[in-house]
């Protein structure tokens, strides 16, 4: 029979020696103490610090953070407080010696799904029986090598429990919580995190017991005796013996005595011995393979002089690669039980509260520092929020973006361009896409008083206070002007730059002139200084001798670059503004947006109107500031005086003139679009409104709630408009004004 016929070898141990032939035929490791059976660890959690520290790792910052329960309520999912199922929660599992704590049920939870890959929560008889009883027994946590599925085809139909009396009990799937991880080949059974450092554990831990034996070893500082020409007998060993233990006793007395054997014997002094730099390095490998593995940061398992903060921290990679996702299968298992707890009614979601641990926290205040240069770059608050995770709760205004632009709301300002000044959008938005301001939504809250704070008082309309006076009427109205008074703020801004921009070059070229020595002396009016050179002042070409005339005019700035500027810009505004008061319009009578289109050319028309408008108040204010100029000359005033009275007439002409655009071309283009929809919607009859208050003026609170067809103008003081703010009426009716025209049922409908 050969040799190396292994199973021939077997039977015939079993023959002779009556016992199983793999006791006879293990390998030198597979006799170690406590090992396993392939020569490492059988208790892995026991026997290995690194698993240990590894599943305790994970566990803990579960352990640290509340469990909280949420239910779906109108408006939204909010928190459930119930204190029966909190106390359940409190000590929901079964221990051998009686109930145990959440914190002891997320380690054992914890630590079977990293060494089996799964675990069970059995529920007893009466969370069937008896689901609405005020209390209930709490669930067992099983070993999974004592579970086994009882299969039918594919589907688990129940489950064989085998407790540690070796009682046999059968489950149905109803009283088994099974959560698993993900196992490519079993579909049943999950895939322990350990099965994969298995390999680097049982390493670590031979390496282990093998510098413990050979420091052990080490401890034996006696002789060693070496018999070379072979084993002494009895006699001459305890003659030897005897021979090296008066040797000791006379060294311990200062007496050093040599001491002669007969034979061929040597005696040897034993050396220390200790594992080498490689050997460490192996085990450091090998802890790194096994945090690795179950998802730990290796660096973790290292000794550390300092330690990193907040999201560039090992802790907090751990909790979010780690952590949050084991937590997350508890929840679910958390949930089931919960169900049943409630009967299946209302539906409970389980969460554990990450934010009050203390890395999340070390997190957030490091996010925190990013708020302000985000919120400064006209980002909302709203959605800092969301991108940073912050959990700030919602406050009012805090969907809305904000720049240091004149402190204006983003979609109040603007652009920005190369200079620093506000630019309008481009294009008018398309229609039917949401806009994330006020202006293309009707207010739900029309009716609440709360929400009528206007922001300013406005010349013609509105009370000083800002705030309408009561009724359903100027509430209706107040709540259009909410609406409207974003456009008239991005028109507001758009003069107020153009207008700083003038009076920026206004002040340059004074400086010019004064470096000319223009204003060196007190002039009568229309009479320069003398004896003056020729020199260009803000493009103007001065002779010798100059008139205060001439000097004024250098000094303004050019109207031609602030008529094409300011119309420039306005010109992009209102064609938005013209859109969006027909949306608004189309919205309060339930139609869809996309019904609404305006012709090209209607539009262009209707900006050439403006235009002139527009212009007029251009001339009026370049106007003013050459008189300021020129009295100023005349009054004979140097650098500073002058200076101050040319800043002072551009804020109070500035303030002025750009309320007063803003409104009336507000005003004109809503009152424009919106008759345009009404007719376009098929609307009969239509109500003149105003603000009812003390700055209404006296034609217009005649015009009050007037109503009339459609195509019918209204009378307003001995004039014909179709609507509010026509532009082809007088000044005096449109200038300022903040009147609504609004659609009703019939001549007698006058439900205000």
């Amino acid at each position: 029979m050969p040799k190396n016929d292994t199973s021939f070898r077997e039977r015939l141990a079993r023959m002779i020696l009556g016992r199983s032939a793999d006791h006879w035929f293990r390998r030198g490791t597979d006799l170690i103490e406590g090992g396993g059976a392939a020569g490492g660890m059988a208790r892995p959690f026991e026997q290995s610090v690194w698993v240990m520290r590894a599943i305790k790792k994970t566990a803990e910052p579960i352990q640290a953070v509340s469990l909280v329960f949420s239910g779906d309520k109108r408006g939204g999912r909010q928190r459930l407080e119930n204190p029966e199922l909190a106390r359940f929660w409190e000590m929901p599992a079964l221990g051998m010696t009686g109930p145990i704590g959440m914190a002891d049920t997320v380690e054992a939870s914890v630590g079977w799904l990293k060494l089996e890959g799964e675990f069970f929560w059995l529920l007893g008889d009466e969370w069937l029986t008896n689901r609405f009883a005020s209390s209930r027994a709490g669930f067992a946590i099983a070993r999974p090598d004592r579970m086994r599925a009882i299969v039918r085809g594919t589907e688990v139909i129940g489950w064989d429990y085998l407790d540690a009396r070796g009682k046999s009990h059968t489950l149905l799937p109803e009283q088994v919580i099974h959560r698993k991880f993900w196992n490519p080949y079993d579909d049943i059974r999950g895939l322990a995190e350990y099965k994969a450092g298995a390999m680097a554990a049982d390493a670590d831990f031979l390496q282990g017991r093998f510098a413990r034996n050979l420091a052990a070893n080490n401890n034996d500082q006696g002789v060693y005796v070496v018999a070379k020409g072979g084993m002494p007998t009895d006699e001459q060993q305890a003659q030897i013996v005897r021979a090296l233990r008066e040797k000791r006793a006379l060294a311990s007395r200062g007496e050093f005595r040599p001491v002669f054997l007969t034979g061929d014997l040597a005696v040897e002094d034993p050396k220390v011995h200790a594992v080498d730099a490689q050997f460490a390095a192996q085990r450091i490998g090998n802890r790194h393979e096994i945090a690795l593995a179950f998802g730990v940061p290796p660096s973790m398992f290292d000794v550390k002089a300092s330690y990193s903060e907040g999201a560039s921290s090992d802790r907090f990679i751990l909790i979010e690669d780690t952590c949050r996702p084991l937590g997350e299968k508890l929840c679910d298992a958390i949930e089931s039980v919960t169900m049943l707890f409630f009967a299946g009614r209302p539906r409970v979601f389980a969460s554990f509260h990450w934010d009050e641990h203390s890395v999340m926290q070390q997190v957030r205040a490091k996010r925190l520092e990013s708020v302000d240069r985000l919120w400064t770059k006209g980002m909302p608050m709203r959605e800092i929020n969301e991108y940073l995770a912050l959990g700030i709760p919602e406050y009012p205004g805090w969907d809305r973006g904000y720049l240091p632009i004149a402190a204006l709301p983003v979609d109040e300002v603007g652009e920005v361009d190369e200079d620093g000044a506000k630019m309008p959008d481009p294009a008018p938005a398309a229609a039917g896409e949401k806009r994330g301001d006020p202006l293309g939504r009707m207010l739900a809250a029309l009716e609440d008083p709360a929400t009528l704070q206007m922001g300013s008082r406005v010349v013609g309309e509105g009370r000083p206070d800002g705030r309408a006076p009561e009724g359903k009427a100027s509430r209706l109205w107040a709540g259009h002007m909410r609406r409207r008074r974003p456009w008239e703020r991005r028109i507001e801004a758009a003069v107020n730059r153009h207008m700083f921009a003038a009076r920026a070059d206004t002040l340059s070229n004074l400086a010019q002139a004064q470096g000319a020595g223009l204003l060196a002396a007190k002039v009568a009016p229309g009479v320069a200084p003398s004896n003056v050179a020729a020199v260009e002042i803000g493009g103007e070409m001065l002779t010798r001798d100059p008139s205060g005339a001439q000097i004024a005019r250098a000094i303004a700035f050019r109207l031609d670059k602030l008529k094409n500027g300011l119309w420039g810009t306005i010109k992009i505004i209102l064609p938005q503004v013209m859109e969006a008061a027909a949306l608004e319009l189309l919205e309060e009578l339930g139609q869809q947006e996309n019904a609404w289109t305006d012709a090209p050319a209607d539009v262009l028309r209707f900006l050439q109107e403006r235009e002139n408008f527009v212009g007029g108040v251009s001339d009026d204010v370049h106007r003013e500031i050459m008189q300021t100029i020129e009295q100023s000359i005349a009054d004979g005033d140097g650098f500073d005086e002058m200076a101050a009275k040319i800043r002072g007439r551009f804020n109070a002409l500035g303030a002025e003139r750009a309320q007063r655009i803003a409104v009336t071309e507000t005003g004109v283009a809503y009152g424009r679009n919106r008759h345009e929809a009404m007719q376009r919607a098929g609307i009969a009859w239509k109500q003149w409104l105003s603000s009812q208050d003390d700055n209404v003026r006296p034609d217009h609170v005649e015009a009050h709630r007037q109503i009339v067809p459609i195509d019918a103008p209204f009378k307003i003081g001995g004039e014909m408009m179709q609507h509010p703010c026509e532009a082809g009426a007088s000044a005096k009716q449109v200038i300022n004004c903040r009147c609504i025209e609004i659609a009703v049922t019939g001549p007698d409908d006058d439900g205000l």
